[in-house]
């Protein structure tokens, strides 16, 4: 008959060369076999929340990206997430854990106008990268005002000639 035996082998992603090295009995030669096994990245999902999505000019908004495994066998995901305002990088943060999600969060103050916010996870050794959607934010310029006083005109001896002032004050 065969005799069949079983193991259980965590490994890391990439590629590994798995040998099993019988060393035989009294009845049976000693034998040797190996295999390839290919382990792949654990897949993500990253999403991002910007709060409040809408402020006026020089109030902060929080960024926050959440990675989210796709097996929790490996626990919260590591790393780094960059935050991006188009091709603007805002900033980059350690992904930290939050139970099997991994989480990242960055305060930010934006120019005035309207802004497509992304998240980007690096990955890691047993992660894939993945990216937000955007996240639009939209930072209202501030109101102003503009005041005209009245011209001051003199007129200036020996030759009378106008000498006029005008001040306008902007707010």
């Amino acid at each position: 008959g065969k005799g069949q035996m079983e193991a259980e082998l965590n490994l890391t992603p990439g590629t590994h060369t798995v040998t099993a090295d019988y060393s035989g009995s009294a009845h049976f030669a000693p034998a040797l076999a190996s295999t390839t096994q290919s382990v792949g990245k654990v897949s993500t999902t990253t999403g991002l929340v910007a709060a409040p999505s809408s402020v006026n000019f020089g109030q902060s908004v929080q960024l926050t990206a959440t990675v989210t495994p796709g097996s929790t066998g490996l626990g919260a995901p590591t790393g780094t997430v960059t935050f991006t305002d188009g091709s603007t990088t805002l900033g980059q943060v350690v992904v930290g854990a939050s139970g099997t999600n991994g989480t990242a969060n960055l305060v930010v103050t934006l120019p005035g106008g309207t802004h497509a916010i992304k998240a980007t996870y690096s990955g890691s050794s047993a992660f894939s990268g993945s990216a937000s959607s955007a996240s639009t934010v939209t930072v209202a310029k501030l109101a102003t005002t503009i005041t005209a006083q009245a011209a001051l005109v003199r007129l200036l001896p020996p030759l009378a000639l106008p000498l006029g002032q005008l001040k306008a004050t902007l707010n």
